[in-house]
């Protein structure tokens, strides 16, 4: 009876840390440049991918040291923690990247994309010829190109309000419904 105590208050505390980093990423606004905007994912997640990966770190020495101080090389009997942590730190290396080379680059003329990798895309505003919004980002397709927004980047009442300004109503109409909606 005591692992249900201990489950709920793990839940109470993740929602309540999962909350206030959605409060804090909610005040990021993004950062302007000669005229364009720079639209990214808020800081916080950065901090957060540190913090995490500090922690697993943290927790593999506390949990392993132990059985490699005798200088016996015998791994513990219990691998749950490295099964865990090990993919958990992989993750918040890969958030790392994303938040380091992901960025949107919006100003009159276009958009510009640039990915995990620094592979850059670019699409003319006058170029789009199609607008879909599913699963938290919203695609723009143009004739060769296809960019996505995710909706947590700092500054994406702003896209959305140069989407309505530039690309055609018929174009962007169901896609700006379904965001607004979910």
């Amino acid at each position: 009876m005591d692992w249900i105590y201990h489950y709920i208050s793990v839940e109470i505390a993740g929602a309540v840390f999962g909350l206030i980093i959605y409060l804090l990423a909610k005040q990021t606004k993004p950062r302007e440049v000669e005229g364009k905007i720079i639209l990214r994912l808020p800081i916080i997640y950065w901090y957060l991918a540190i913090f995490l990966l500090i922690f697993l770190f943290g927790l593999l020495v506390r949990e392993y040291y132990p059985h490699f101080k005798t200088g016996e090389f015998s791994l513990p009997s219990d691998l749950a923690v490295f099964y865990i942590s090990f993919p958990m730190m992989i993750a918040s290396i890969i958030l790392l990247f994303y938040c380091k080379n992901h960025e949107i680059i919006i100003d009159k003329k276009s958009i510009q994309s640039f990915g995990l990798f620094r592979n850059k895309s670019e699409l003319s505003w006058k170029e789009i010829n199609k607008v879909t919004f599913s699963q938290s980002a919203f695609r723009i397709y143009g004739p060769k190109v296809k960019i996505e927004i995710i909706t947590y980047l700092a500054g994406l009442d702003i896209f959305l309000e140069i989407l309505q300004e530039t690309v055609p109503a018929e174009i962007s109409k169901e896609a700006l419904k379904k965001y607004e909606n979910s």
